[in-house]
């Protein structure tokens, strides 16, 4: 329950407070903040850069393809396709595009997707969103090389699976994709 919320219910005026309102303000809200995040792209910048950012736009491609369709319907046995797709925004651009991919295919937010990933988001982003990991990858290449690093994020990942089919988090694909129905 938010903070607004729960002053709304102290003062016992939540029941002027209508929640498909709300719903809407906060979809044209998001919608204005994508717009503004795509507005701020510098477009020299991708003209000076454009076959490095072409090829690791290539890697990261197909890192979120394999994460989609492969990872994905394999962890999230509930709601995978909403879940995944949140995940596939935020890991390609901003929070905001995850939001946006969630709103397109579950416009009322009934499904796991924005809930789980309210839940998760305070434990990963100071890690992945931008923060340690982020400022750590380019230090620790330029210490290790590229070969090694990749090495050593390869092997963390397949711990990562290993350490989820340990914990019973680890789902055939055939489960997952009946849940959806």
């Amino acid at each position: 329950m938010s903070i607004v919320n729960r002053v709304l219910c102290a003062l016992k005026l939540q029941k002027y407070v209508d929640a498909r309102t709300l719903s809407r303000i906060s979809g044209v809200c998001l919608d204005f903040l994508v717009v503004a995040a795509v507005s701020s792209i510098r477009l020299d910048v991708i003209v000076d850069h454009a076959m490095s950012m072409l090829l690791i736009s290539i890697a990261a491609l197909a890192s979120m393809l394999f994460y989609f369709y492969w990872l994905a319907p394999r962890v999230f046995s509930e709601d995978w396709f909403e879940q995944a797709i949140v995940h596939f925004g935020v890991n390609t651009g901003v929070t905001a595009v995850g939001f946006m991919l969630l709103r397109v295919v579950d416009p009322d937010l009934e499904t796991l997707g924005s809930k789980a990933y309210a839940i998760q988001a305070p434990f990963t982003s100071p890690l992945f969103g931008g923060d340690i990991v982020t400022a750590l990858i380019p230090m620790a290449i330029a210490t290790y090389g590229n070969v090694k690093v990749g090495l050593v994020s390869l092997a963390i990942f397949a711990a990562c699976i290993l350490i989820a089919m340990l914990l019973g988090c680890w789902h055939k694909p055939d489960r997952a994709y009946k849940n959806q129905k």
